[in-house]
């Protein structure tokens, strides 16, 4: 085990390519996998002509592509370098915009627009920042600086929207909803193993034991969505 630094990163060959991280590809594809299968499951079970199924559908597709391309930048970086960072963080930072929407389709109709908007500047603003960033820095020295403005943009969407909402309309619509804030929670140990620099061993280090957390959270979304359609729907059933 090591706080405070990395293991080295573990090598592998295939199909004459000098790959890294072998690791990474596993559990990357894992949450991929879980994703697109979460995604295809709201497409099939729940209304697609409301909004709120609608982002949690775009979510698990865009958390998919995120994963698929994160480990394809970890195993293939001694070719892609630092650019195969940046393309995951601007789909990650398109996750947390279409979890806010998804989040925000509770609050009044007339407070939707203002907020929405907010949240698509709010991502602009941070894919801005880490592309002069990767022109401006040595990122490669220099990754905690190009993976602030993504934290801090992950930080205040989720804890506004999945905790914040969430937890309001737990108590007002469908307790299904308070999963939401417990995954905001669950994440949180996510990101401490990550300043921390807490690796366990090198086939499970920092990054894996982060992955582990998001497939958690994959879950939890899904049934906070599922149990949220079974009240709303009982609550029309009964009014009809």
């Amino acid at each position: 085990m090591r706080i405070g630094s990395d293991f080295d990163k573990m090598e592998f060959s295939w199909f004459g390519l000098d790959l890294l991280e072998p690791n990474a590809l596993v559990s990357d594809g894992l949450i991929t996998i879980i994703a697109f299968i979460f995604a295809a499951i709201v497409i099939r079970k729940f209304p697609s002509n409301k909004a709120f199924y609608k982002y949690w559908k775009w979510l698990f597709i865009i958390q998919g592509l995120c994963f698929l391309v994160g480990g394809m930048g970890h195993v293939l970086y001694n070719y892609t370098g630092v650019w195969g960072k940046f393309v995951p963080t601007v789909f990650a930072t398109l996750m947390v915009m279409t979890a806010e929407h998804a989040m925000l389709t509770l609050i009044p109709e007339s407070k939707q627009k203002l907020f929405m908007g907010l949240s698509k500047i709010k991502a602009a603003i941070t894919v801005s920042i880490v592309l002069v960033l990767m022109f401006t820095i040595d990122v490669e020295n220099n990754l905690p600086k190009l993976i602030l403005a993504p934290s801090v943009n992950s930080t205040i969407g989720y804890f506004a929207t999945l905790f914040f909402l969430g937890t309001r309309y737990g108590k007002r619509v469908s307790k299904a909803l308070y999963l939401f804030p417990i995954s905001v929670l669950i994440l949180v140990p996510a990101g401490i193993l990550q300043m921390m620099k807490i690796n366990i061993h090198p086939w499970f280090d920092r990054n894996d034991a982060g992955h582990l957390l998001i497939i958690i959270s994959l879950f939890l979304y899904y049934y906070a969505i599922k149990g949220y359609h079974r009240d709303t729907e009982e609550v029309v059933t009964a009014e009809s």
